[in-house]
């Protein structure tokens, strides 16, 4: 942590651990302005052992508090700049949020299974294999959303953002146009978080009206970790299994069981990066897969990695030559 919140502050390296730019990025109990973090890049996959990477790089991250009123529809928010850009690839794993990310100044190639995309700023709804962000310099603002508060802020039922990439403007118009512009002319990170808050709060008093009711079966599924029975969740929500599909694939954008299956993915690949001690059969167990044989299949498919590969890096995504 280092005083003065404007990007001419010379910062140190807080940790030698290896982080990504990632919707699941810790930054302690009560948040923080600057965290700084020396990050080792992993080698591209598929490379040959004598092309492994051993430079290590820095990304600079500004975490501070969400706002109270705003608590309820962002999961987290934190800004982000490279300190000594290189090329690099950002593998970005499946999470069960929405990230809404303002780039200041860079377009960034978007590469999923099914699309292709370019756009400085983004969002994207819920997706089920790692998407690989490419740019010339990561430089940005990213707000993480739960999948319903997403689709009330761009307006559009939430399956037609799931499984997708949508440039801001594209789903914003001249107002995220404008935001963008903004942003760009604000030198320090206070005054973008404040731009960002004030955008928020008036698209989401402009929006449809919230679903207490879905959001609340969603975090009963977050807080299990995807481990709960479908209809045992339909059940203690006072809902059908039928009616719990219609109301996620409406307001989610998923299934609950393809939503389940997020939650798990998550949960796996955080014992994964950060518990070194645990066997992937003691990781197969705690989240909820069947034996390790299912886990490793999941985090194949999901992250395109085995889970040997996935060690070692934040559960967010890993950073390739």
């Amino acid at each position: 942590v280092i005083s003065g919140l404007d990007e001419t502050a010379s910062p140190r390296p807080a940790s030698s651990r290896s982080r990504p730019i990632s919707p699941s990025i810790s930054t302690g109990s009560h948040g923080s302005w600057l965290c700084v973090v020396a990050m080792s890049l992993a080698p591209g996959i598929g490379n040959r052992a004598g092309d492994r990477v051993n430079a290590m790089h820095t990304i600079s991250y500004v975490s501070p508090p969400v706002p109270v009123d705003l608590g309820d529809v962002v999961v987290r928010w934190h800004g982000y700049r490279q300190l000594h850009p290189m090329p690099m690839r950002h593998r970005a794993m499946p999470d069960p949020i929405v990230p809404l990310i303002f780039g200041f100044g860079s377009v960034h190639t978007l590469a999923s299974v099914t699309e292709t995309v370019e756009a400085e700023s983004f969002t994207g709804g819920l997706v089920e294999t790692a998407v690989f962000v490419i740019a010339p310099v990561y430089h940005g603002l990213q707000v993480d959303l739960t999948p319903s508060a997403a689709a009330r802020l761009a307006g559009v039922p939430a399956h037609e953002l799931s499984g997708r990439m949508h440039g801001i403007h594209d789903l914003f118009g001249s107002d995220g146009r404008d935001l963008a512009d903004r942003l760009r002319a604000i030198p320090a990170w206070p005054g973008r978080f404040e731009l960002v808050a004030s955008f928020l709060r008036r698209r989401f008093h402009e929006a449809g009206p919230a679903q207490p009711d879905v959001e609340h079966a969603w975090m009963l599924l977050g807080a299990s970790r995807g481990r709960v029975g479908i209809e045992d969740l339909a059940r203690h929500v006072g809902w059908s299994p039928r009616r719990l599909r219609i109301r996620f694939q409406s307001h989610i954008g998923v299934t609950p069981k393809r939503a389940a299956r997020l939650w798990r993915f998550q949960h796996a690949s955080q014992l994964i990066a950060e518990r070194p001690d645990l066997s992937l059969a003691a990781v197969a167990e705690a989240s909820g897969f069947f034996d390790q044989a299912h886990l490793t299949n999941e985090i194949r498919t999901m992250a395109g990695l085995t889970p040997t590969e996935l060690r070692g890096h934040g559960p967010g995504g890993v950073f390739e030559n």
